[in-house]
This record gives C-alpha cells, sequence and structure tokens, in this order.
C-alpha cells in the first residue's frame, strides 16, 4: 500500500488525532501524556508520562481519552464501512481488477486469431513453396533436355 493515496491519507488523519488538541485542561492531546508517533511511523508510550498524568489528573486524562476514542471511532466509520473511504477503494480496485481480466480476455482472443491466421498463411505458404519446387524441377529437366546448338551428337 506504500504510495496509495488512501492508506496516506489513513496515516495522516492518525497523526492529526495524536497532535489534535481533543481534551481540555492540563492534557489537551495524546503527546501531552506519553503518546507520541516515531519518524519511523511507530506509535510509542512512555508509560512513566502517562503514569505521572493519571496521577495528577486522573479526570483530565480520562476525559482527553473519550475525546480521542470518539474522533478514532469517527475515523474507523469514515474508512471502514462499505460507503466510506476504503470501501469506496476497494470498489474501485475491484473495477479495474475486472477491467484488466476483460483486457486480457480479449487480448487472448486477439492472440488465438493471430496465430490461426499466421498457421493458415504458413500453410499457404508451404504448399505454394512445394509447388514452386516441383515447377524447379519440371523446369531443370525441361532445360536439361534441350538441345544445346552448336553442339554435335
Amino acid at each position: 500500500l506504500q504510495g496509495d493515496a488512501t492508506a496516506r491519507s489513513l496515516d495522516a488523519r492518525i497523526s492529526d488525532i495524536l497532535l489534535s488538541a481533543l481534551g481540555s485542561g492540563n492534557y489537551r492531546n495524546l503527546i501531552d501524556i506519553g503518546v507520541s508517533r516515531e519518524l519511523s511511523g511507530e506509535v510509542t508510550l512512555d508509560s512513566n508520562r502517562l503514569a505521572a498524568a493519571l496521577e495528577a489528573d486522573f479526570d483530565g486524562v480520562a476525559g482527553l481519552l473519550e475525546a480521542v476514542s470518539a474522533e478514532v471511532g469517527t475515523l474507523v466509520d469514515g474508512f471502514g464501512d462499505g460507503s466510506g473511504i476504503i470501501g469506496f477503494r476497494t470498489e474501485s480496485l475491484q473495477t479495474q481488477l475486472d477491467g484488466i481480466a476483460d483486457q486480457r480476455a480479449a487480448l487472448e482472443l486477439r492472440i488465438q486469431a493471430t496465430e490461426a491466421r499466421i498457421r493458415n498463411e504458413f500453410a499457404g505458404l508451404d504448399a505454394l513453396i512445394a509447388q514452386l519446387q516441383q515447377t524447379s524441377s519440371f523446369l531443370a529437366t525441361q532445360l536439361a533436355n534441350l538441345p544445346i546448338p552448336g553442339a554435335s551428337d
């Protein structure tokens, strides 16, 4: 899926959720409670930072996580259901696959027709060569039997 617009869009939306100010109070985003994303795309958790945040303001962390949960739910609904982005992309890819299958079938028919035409042409040329060889043999025999002028018998 590297390079796929749908995957890039999902990745961007996940990054937005990590960075978005969804909570209130001291903990407005996931980074504030120790959740981060590495350059490789891996999501990591600083458990010490999370423990400190829970100790300092449990309700604030809970409110942030509820907001994140709602946001992730919206994201999943938008991407996951049959009418969402992934459903649309799946349908689009299936349509492309069906088109490729149709093109392959049409190509196979053209190949078979071309093969039949070439075989017929080959058979016709083979018969023509045989006929020309017979004519050549006949002419060679006839030329060999012609009297040579000036030659004595």
